[in-house]
């Protein structure tokens, strides 16, 4: 009678499981869904793309944002580090194509996962009714990046988001610096809703010397912050760096959208000697709505960092439509590649029935040695994902 390899059997089994598990894991899991894809499987997409997330995977969670949030909040608050075993564990995952890759549970760095919850958070801003209680305990945490974490999470709430400022108001005066960064920038992401904060930021600005994130704060919180106008005006005559004066005077435009600092972004954005000084103020002078005519000429320009800054402030603006694309149209005809890509990602994204941009989008991303394929096809994509346009492509190039 043969001998039973029991090992062998074991081992037979131990593989089957894996593949089913494989298999049929996404169906068994009792997490919400979006499109029939399980929260934890849109959230590895977001991870993988969140520092330039795809609409897909933002769609997703934004979709599903209500019974998102506590998953959101827990990865976000697991703070520890990973230990050895796990982090050879994910170094291994993370080597396998996307495909099976996002099959695998927990294969996400914890710091990596860390910071993508919190800026999924940022961006479904989720209701703070839920949310606050567990963020009001978290601050009394004896643990200093606990507290800091929670600092930051106040400033992603949307709905209701009015009630964080009491808490944040405290923070100001918290003897860790980061703590007290975090705070101002959360009263800045709350933007309108941290009017109430405005008599305690000015006792404040009479003590800070840093005033550029407490002018992005009044700016944020919009003509509410009336009261520190004259304060952000008397920064802005005794401020001899021209990109902080870039910083005050959007301030004072998101205060006052008349101010006589409109000048400053104007004459920034016409210099010509510094281009990052351009790119500022091409992005700021979506508050000033005398730039338009300046912001054309930036959009006609080929800096693709200037001209991407001033096609979002005449979006802003409301500039005609027409003209926006009349302008990239004329971009596609470049002999730079890059330039023609840009254009027509942008074009395609401001109008999906564009043929002209979506042709020539498909002909990179069907062409698998196009080195700017990735982009035309994540364009491509989140097109789709918005609007149903354009059709899908066919590889050539094989």
């Amino acid at each position: 009678m043969a001998r039973v390899n029991w090992g062998v059997i074991i081992l037979g089994c131990g593989l089957l499981l894996a593949v089913g598990y494989l298999i049929f894991s996404d169906e068994l899991n009792p997490e919400p869904r979006y499109q029939g894809k399980t929260l934890s499987h849109w959230f590895g997409i977001y991870c993988d793309e969140y520092t330039t997330p795809v609409a897909r995977s933002k769609r997703a969670l934004s979709a599903i944002s209500t019974k998102a949030t506590p998953f959101l909040l827990k990865k976000a608050f697991s703070l520890e580090a990973d230990p050895p075993l796990r982090r050879l564990y994910i170094s291994a995952v993370q080597n396998m194509p996307y495909s099976w890759r996002s099959r695998f549970p927990s294969s996400i760095p914890s710091e990596k996962a860390q910071e993508a919850a919190c800026m999924a958070l940022l961006a479904i801003r989720p209701q703070a009714a839920p949310v606050l209680p567990l963020l009001q305990e978290k601050l009394q945490s004896p643990h200093l990046t606990t507290r800091r974490q929670a600092a930051f999470l106040l400033g992603t709430l949307g709905l209701g988001g009015e009630a964080a400022v009491p808490l944040l108001v405290p923070l100001l005066q918290d003897k860790d610096s980061i703590t007290r960064g975090l705070a101002l920038q959360s009263l800045e992401f709350l933007g309108s809703n941290s009017a109430a904060a405005v008599p305690a930021l000015l006792d404040y600005a009479s003590k800070e010397t840093n005033r550029i994130p407490l002018a992005a704060v009044f700016g944020a919180i919009g003509p509410s912050a009336k009261p520190a106008f004259d304060t952000i005006t008397e920064w802005l005559k005794g401020e001899a760096d021209a990109r902080k004066r870039v910083d005050l005077a959007s301030a004072l435009c998101q205060i006052d959208p008349q101010a006589e600092a409109g000048k400053v972004i104007i004459e920034a954005l016409r210099q010509k000697k510094d281009n990052g000084l351009r790119e500022a103020a091409a992005y700021t002078a979506k508050y000033v709505s005398a730039s338009m005519p300046d912001l054309l000429q930036a959009f006609s320009e080929t800096d693709p960092l200037i001209w991407s800054a001033a096609f979002h402030s005449l979006k802003d603006l409301h500039c005609d439509d027409k003209i926006i694309n009349g302008v990239l149209a004329n971009k596609m005809q470049s002999q730079d590649p890059n330039e023609r890509l840009n254009a027509a990602s942008v074009l395609l994204r401001t109008d999906p029935h564009n043929s002209e941009a979506a042709t020539y989008l498909r002909n990179i991303a069907a062409d698998r040695l196009d080195p700017l394929r990735e982009i035309a096809k994540t364009t491509l994509q989140d097109v789709t994902v918005d609007t149903g346009y354009p059709a899908s492509v066919k590889e050539k190039g094989r």
